[in-house]
């Protein structure tokens, strides 16, 4: 069994010795790595959302992307996809979300997730394409 130590009659008191230290000193740099994760885990996330790279856009992002939305699971992350894929045959400038609240029209998230994610969401204007099409009649 993985993390158990096994003694046997012919291990000699050195041997035992040694496994033993050997997982105390496992455990200690375990104990020890996670407090030094806890300490250095930011405290003060109201600069978080700030930057465009810090932000995700509901209308282009990908389940991985949604996920790491506060109060956003995978369940959560799939109905949104889901919602927003309902849009799709309606033109690349036609988007499911326009802004924060019109996501409270995803099964399972309300208002008071709106608000939780409002600060990580951005909204890019459509993408259209009204580039004139050139063809050559010659």
């Amino acid at each position: 069994m993985a993390g158990t130590i096994s003694i046997t009659r012919r291990d000699s008191v050195r041997e035992v010795v040694q496994a033993a230290g050997f997982a105390l000193a496992i455990g200690a740099c375990l104990v020890f790595g996670l407090g030094l994760a806890w300490r250095s885990a930011p405290t003060d996330v109201s600069g978080y959302g700030s930057r465009i790279e810090d932000t995700v856009n509901p209308n282009t992002a990908p389940w991985a992307s949604l996920i790491r939305l506060p109060g956003i699971g995978p369940a959560r992350a799939a109905a949104i996809l889901a919602y927003r894929d309902r849009f799709i045959p309606h033109g690349p400038e036609t988007v499911a979300f326009g802004c924060p609240e019109d996501l409270a029209q995803v099964e399972g998230i309300g208002p008071a997730t709106v608000d939780e994610i409002r600060p990580w969401l951005r909204f890019d204007p459509p993408v259209r394409n009204d580039a004139p099409v050139r063809r050559d009649d010659r």
